[in-house]
Formats: structure tokens, sequence, C-alpha cells
């Protein structure tokens, strides 16, 4: 009985550690998306300048729309980001969000993955399958595009998106679905200007995430 008493505590001390909204005795099951510029090393090479400010105007309205659709954990890699919500649907509205405002504000295209699943939290980032997954599905989407891992479709109210099959990915051949939101859902963008964006003095996006 003592050995058995000691494995778990030592499991759920493993897991009861300070991560913010997850010190749970079990690792959380949490909706990952991940996104990535389209064609961003060839506009890097192009024309350094112009990279590394596609890329804070980017960054910017990424963490501007995580914050607004309750993100869990951000946490920046080059042009990719790597989000952790509490479901599905709040990851694929805030996806629909950054895709479309990005496209109609700067003029770029995002390629966004997501997935959900089982992960770990550690020092603010993610671990587990689910990001590999994610990333999986990203490295899948075409320019524009938002898919889905089947097991984040079935847990939206399809009602409210329209999904279509869109093959697989990685070599787990996970199955993919493109994600669009219905005239009847509106999707979420906030009216602020490129100015907005770029300014350091802007306190309400300066303390986005």
């Amino acid at each position: 009985m003592k050995v058995v008493k000691k494995l778990s505590e030592n499991f759920n001390s493993r897991w009861n550690t300070p991560l913010g909204n997850y010190a749970c005795a079990m690792p959380p099951v949490a909706a990952v998306m991940m996104t990535k510029i389209h064609d961003f090393r060839s506009t890097v090479k192009k024309d350094q300048a112009a990279g590394l400010l596609l890329l804070t105007k980017s960054r910017r309205l990424q963490e501007y729309y995580c914050k607004r659709h309750s993100c869990t954990r951000l946490v920046k890699m080059g042009d990719n980001i790597l989000v952790g919500f509490n479901s599905a649907e709040q990851a694929v509205d805030c996806a629909l969000s950054i895709e479309r405002s990005a496209r109609k504000m700067f003029g770029h295209q995002l390629c966004i993955g997501i997935h959900l699943g089982v992960v770990r939290y550690v020092d603010g980032d993610l671990f587990g399958g689910p990001v590999n997954i994610a990333q999986d599905i990203l490295n899948a989407a075409s320019p524009g595009e938002v898919l889905l891992s089947e097991a984040a479709a079935k847990s939206i109210n399809s009602i409210n998106y329209i999904l279509k099959t869109n093959g697989t990915a990685g070599p787990m051949a996970v199955p993919v679905f493109k994600v669009k939101s219905k005239s009847s859902k509106e999707v979420k963008i906030w009216n602020y200007h490129h100015s907005d964006i770029l300014a350091d003095d802007q306190s309400d996006l300066k303390d986005a995430i």
C-alpha cells in the first residue's frame, strides 16, 4: 500500500505544478493550433527589412486575436506560432479571424493547422503528440487554408461551419478537413488600423498574451 501511495503522489506532483489554468491531476485535452506565413523565406530573401516587418505585423495580429479567443498558451517560433486553447471551437474561430484579417489588412496569407488531444504544459510551452500532428496538418495546408484533424472537426458544432474533406496529412495519414465559417456565424474581426499593430504605445496590443 505504501508503494502504491508513493507512486500516486509522484504522479500527481508531476502534473500538479504551477501551470496557469492547468494545475490538474491529469494532462489536459487541448486544441493545438499552428500557423505559418506563406512563402515567408522567399519574402525575407528578396527583402529582409520587408520580411521582418511582415513578421512583426503578423505576430502582433495573431497575438491580438488569440488573446480575445481565450488562448491558454502562445509560443513563437520564427514565422510559426503554436497556440493552445481549451476547445477546438475557440481555435477554429480564432484561426478564421486571423486568416481573414491578415489577408484583408496586410495582403499576406497564412497556413493554419488544428488538432485536438492530450498535451503537456511545461514552462509555458506545449508538448505531446498533438503538437506533432498539428505540425503535419499545418504542412498540408495551402495558403489561406485552415485545416482540422478529424478529432477537432468532430468536437465543433458543424451547424456553424462548412467542413470539407481534404485528404490526409503526415506519415500517420491523419484525415483532415478544410473549414470555413457559414454566413450565419460571424467571424469576429476587430477594427483597428495598421498603426495600432505597429505602435509600441498601444497597450491593448502590447499586453496581448
